[in-house]
């Protein structure tokens, strides 16, 4: 079952890709840099107890 509209699939196999239904994506962790204002945004996976967002 997607969780998702159905139009990303056809989106993504207008562009070659084979879109397969996944349980888990994994770990997610991300870091934004704002330059104009210097500034760094981190942000890990609350699922995920190990993780942590640092930055210095």
């Amino acid at each position: 079952m997607h969780k998702y509209n159905m139009q990303v699939d056809k989106a993504l196999e207008a562009m070659n890709h084979t879109p397969e239904p996944r349980n888990n994506l994994g770990a997610l962790l991300g870091i934004q840099v704002d330059q104009a204002n210097g500034i760094i945004i981190g942000a890990c996976d609350s699922s995920r107890p190990e993780g942590a967002a640092v930055g210095y």
